[in-house]
């Protein structure tokens, strides 16, 4: 998350010094950060996926923990193994951060907006709302992929991700198949965005609540 989130401020601050501003940025950078995270962590995703497997015993694999696995993984199947799957994650992940930061991004602009204040004067219960909506709907929009991601990285035989898509849903249905376990996921969406609070946020809002104090002590 870290990765992420670290990303977009680093791309945001790349496209607005090339003239890039509005929904456009927020949502440009959004898209950069979600290639730049898995592309990061995309070999550990593979391997807490297997050990998660191997746990239920739903994998035969015997690997004694993650240095095992990833140690194992390309000696036994290429390098390329850790990738497998990667490109439905793509498919998944760009449009996920992209609609995540971006409407988080605008949801707070148009708050601050009818309420006439600017974005570091902007109550908590908000941000909580702005990232709430962002969160469940680029979930909602994206999460198919990630259903293809698991069943790829655990060796399931599709050619291509939109394979898969067309598979699972001709086989086990859209709701069933392509949205199963969607629910479980709303609340991770949504706190994640709520944690999306830069120093810089942080230093504005107590310098503004210090000045409030002060204000009011005078009075």
């Amino acid at each position: 998350m870290s990765i992420q989130f670290t990303a977009f401020e680093k791309a945001k601050q790349g496209l607005a010094g090339s003239g890039v501003s509005g929904p456009l940025l927020s949502l440009s950078a959004g898209a950069i950060a979600g290639i730049t995270a898995v592309a990061c962590t995309y070999p550990l995703d593979t391997v807490r996926a297997r050990l998660a497997l191997q746990t239920e015993g739903l994998a035969q694999t015997s690997y004694t923990g993650v240095l095992d696995a990833l140690r194992r993984i390309p000696a036994e199947e290429g390098p390329l193994a850790f990738y497998r799957g990667i490109g439905a994650t793509m498919l998944g992940a760009t449009p996920y951060a992209s609609l995540k930061f971006g409407t988080y991004e605008m949801t707070k602009a148009f708050f601050c907006r009818i309420r006439g204040i600017s974005e570091s004067e902007l109550p908590g219960k908000f941000r909580v709302l702005a990232g709430s909506l962002a969160g469940i709907g680029a979930m909602t929009i994206c999460y198919p992929f990630d259903v293809v991601r698991r069943r790829m990285q655990t060796g399931a035989a599709y050619d291509s991700a939109w394979m898969a898509l067309k598979t699972i849903a001709q086989d086990e249905g859209i709701a069933r198949g392509l949205y199963r376990g969607l629910s479980l996921n709303y609340p991770v969406s949504y706190t994640h965005l709520r944690a999306h609070e830069t120093p810089e946020h942080l230093v504005c809002r107590l310098l503004l609540e210090k000045k409030n104090t002060k204000h009011t002590m005078k009075s």
